[in-house]
């Protein structure tokens, strides 16, 4: 089979750069402010979406796509109360900051 070039289909992704100057100590805040550009930007339709990846008990990362319903000073909050993604953020003891995600 010929090789076929596809090079043509990438996309630019890039947008802006992070420095170091521009992270702060306080991470909900500046994940507010990083929220606030991207909720913002007239190209990205669902700023909410986001891909949580956590390793798993086999030692293989485990990815899926969440969707942010809310963010509150105790940290990130989605509709689902039971999903596997909390459950393992809980058992992980580290779901202060991530709540029903996933």
């Amino acid at each position: 089979m010929k090789e076929k070039d596809l090079g043509h289909l990438r996309k630019s992704y890039t947008k802006n750069e992070l420095t170091a100057e521009d992270i702060t100590n306080d991470p909900l805040q500046f994940f507010r402010t990083w929220f606030d550009e991207a909720d913002h930007h007239p190209e990205i339709e669902e700023a909410n979406a986001m891909m949580l990846a956590t390793l798993g008990l086999d030692d293989f990362p485990k990815a899926r796509v969440v969707l942010l319903k809310a963010l509150t000073e105790q940290g990130f909050h989605s509709s689902s109360r039971q999903s596997r993604t909390q459950l393992f953020l809980a058992c992980l003891g580290t779901s202060s900051h991530c709540q029903g995600c996933g």
